[in-house]
């Protein structure tokens, strides 16, 4: 009996060896084939052994060899249900950047192109890829494009044969909204004011050059746009009349109902909460608004009119989370009043009715909530343009993000908002920044593509606000008019805020652009290639059959593309291949341990529970309050 409790012991613990001494989850399986090998070898040494069972037999070779098998299809059911080990959690580390969970962009969702930040200082990159920092001092056709350097003396002469491009240092300008947009057969665009048309010209005033008279041959589309809406508020540099608060400071340290009273700790703990979170506001500084904390509160009382259109700028480092009350008559708290509630995160925005009054306090979710991708500049600060547009006899209210449409709510119920305030809350610690606040009445017209199909390139094509469209001939555009003549009508008047957008003819004698023309990056305002023939105090002087020649104020340039026609080598790697791969054994290299520093960003090796923490410094972008 020993000898037989001995044996299946043996057998047990020869079969539990094999088993423990399974690789793990990540390294291969050992194989069937191997494994019913080692078993027979098993059975083999076992048969030359004289086991015996309970009653004292001898136990046959055919028994044993059921035993066996019997435990070998165990054995491999057991194989079949190991479930892999999963790797372990990196633990977030206080003070260090999570990483974000990257997934892929959904198709649904869409994407809210970046918001465009001005260059800081001036370089200039040449066709080989090289790039010199410095100062623009001036150009002449002469001695070509004047440099500074700080390092070298005197001022370098620098070919325009060997440029790629310029880029310039952002400065203030007294730039004006524009209510019309002109592209041209060579794929520049201009922004002004519509003066004018007849058969050869078009005439727009624009802050940057004056008036310039463009050849109407050389126009493909004119977007006229509607009339400048009427300015409520802009920024003027003052915190005068705005109200800072935080609605968390707002504790009721009181009595509670029924005649209870708080016992004197909670009473002292909310006190000192309260004094807390009043030291946590949104700070103003020449135009900017900066929040050092969640429940800051920032508000203000404006003349509104019944159709408005509410402007500003956001900027944020970790997130954005950000509560805008609409129409408010309560400028100290978000929820405690009558308005709406626009909140609005980096990748969603929905909107909130809140109604108070004697007794009673109810608050409710309006339409859904809508999402999208915002794409940020890696390394630094992300920014938006977030245009809250109102309709208060629609109740509608319409979001719109970088000139890019997001949202549009419509309520059911009656108009919630009772006053007629704007409040800002801060929903998160990490700093964001506001600026260039400006409300002013709105048309009721909203952005979105133009469409610019439909017509003949044979004859002039208009597309009405209504999706009326018409073929003829465009003779003129004056005093607010455009006279059209079509097969019914030799002379046919249309306001000018009833069209959507005008098609030229095509033209088969389109002038080319000079193979030494330049290409004119404008803040806000689109593209000029032209020739440049000087860059001195200030001004840029152009020429172009397209519009003659032109003075432009050289505050209103963002860059200029020389050699627009030739290949330019990237100035990060120009001896670099387009991609590359680098492969590194994190084991071996730090010892399970260790750190890598990647353009500025440092990714550390977790040592014990395996994992990596990835660290990357987000550069602040200072918001520069603008001049409508």
């Amino acid at each position: 009996m020993k000898k037989l409790t001995f044996f299946f012991a043996l057998v047990l613990l020869s079969i539990g060896l094999t088993v423990k001494s399974e690789p793990p989850a990540e390294k291969p399986k050992v194989k069937p084939a191997e494994l019913a090998n080692d078993v027979a070898k098993e059975f083999e040494r076992l048969l030359r052994i004289n086991v015996k069972n309970k009653e004292g037999k001898q136990i046959q070779p055919n028994q044993l060899q059921k035993l066996v098998e019997k435990q070998l299809q165990a054995q491999q059911r057991l194989l079949q249900q190991r479930v892999p080990l999963k790797r372990p959690l990196v633990q977030p580390i206080p003070g260090r950047i999570p990483v974000p969970n990257i997934r892929p962009g959904i198709s649904s969702r869409p994407n809210i192109p970046m918001a465009r930040s001005r260059p800081k200082g001036e370089a200039v990159q040449l066709l080989n890829g090289d790039v010199l920092s410095g100062k623009f001092v001036g150009y002449t056709p002469d001695k070509g494009l004047i440099w500074r350097h700080p390092s070298i003396k005197p001022d370098l002469n620098v070919d325009p044969l060997q440029i790629a491009r310029v880029t310039f240092e952002s400065k203030k300008v007294d730039s004006k909204r524009q209510n019309c947009r002109i592209t041209l057969t060579n794929g520049d665009e201009l922004s002004g004011e519509l003066n004018g048309l007849n058969g050869k010209q078009l005439a727009l005033k624009t802050w940057y050059g004056g008036e310039l008279k463009i050849n109407r041959d050389a126009i493909r589309t004119v977007i006229p746009g509607q009339a400048i809406s009427n300015l409520i508020y802009e920024d003027e540099g003052k915190k005068d009349g705005w109200v800072f608060s935080n609605s968390s400071a707002m504790l009721n340290i009181a009595k509670l109902p029924n005649g209870a009273v708080l016992p004197p700790a909670v009473l002292e703990r909310r006190r000192a909460q309260a004094e807390a979170a009043s030291k946590i506001k949104w700070a103003y500084d020449n135009g900017v608004f900066q929040s050092n904390g969640s429940n800051a509160q920032i508000g203000r009382n404006f003349d509104m009119t019944d159709r408005v259109n509410i402007e500003f700028d956001v900027e944020w480092t970790s997130s954005l989370s950000l509560y805008i009350s609409l129409f408010t008559d309560n400028l100290k708290h978000y929820s405690q009043g009558n308005s709406y509630s626009l909140r609005l995160s980096q990748s969603s925005s929905y909107l909130y009715r809140y109604e108070s009054g004697p007794n009673m306090r109810r608050s409710s979710r309006v339409g859904t909530t809508h999402s999208y991708n915002m794409r940020g500049q890696p390394g630094k600060a992300p920014r938006a343009h977030i245009s809250i547009r109102i309709d208060k006899p629609k109740k509608l209210i319409a979001l719109i993000i970088n000139d890019t449409k997001i949202a549009e709510w419509k309520d059911p119920g009656n108009f919630a908002g009772k006053g007629e305030g704007i409040l800002f809350r801060s929903g998160t610690t990490g700093t964001m920044r506001l600026a260039n606040i400006r409300i002013s009445e709105w048309d009721g017209s909203l952005p979105g593509k133009v469409d610019i199909t439909g017509g003949n390139s044979k004859e002039d094509f208009v597309r009405l606000a209504n999706e009326d469209t018409l073929n003829g001939k465009l003779l003129s555009i004056t005093d607010g008019k455009i006279i059209f003549s079509t097969s019914f009508a030799p002379k046919l008047p249309i306001p000018v805020s009833r069209v959507s957008v005008i098609k030229m003819a095509e033209n088969p004698n389109i002038t080319k652009s000079d193979s030494k023309a330049v290409r004119l990056t404008l803040k806000e305002s689109g593209q000029i290639t032209a020739l440049l023939k000087e860059w001195k105090d200030e001004k840029v002087i152009l020429t172009s059959p397209t519009f003659g020649e032109a003075t432009l104020d050289a505050n209103a340039v963002e860059s200029i593309e020389f050699n627009i026609n030739q290949t330019k080598v990237s100035a990060v790697s120009p001896d670099s291949p387009a991609k590359s791969t680098i492969n590194i054994d994190v084991k071996n290299a730090f010892g399970g341990a260790g750190r890598l520093n990647i353009n500025g960003a440092r990714i550390e090796i977790l040592p014990r529970n395996g994992g990596f923490r990835f660290e990357q410094k987000i550069e602040p972008q200072r918001l520069v309050p603008r001049k409508r």
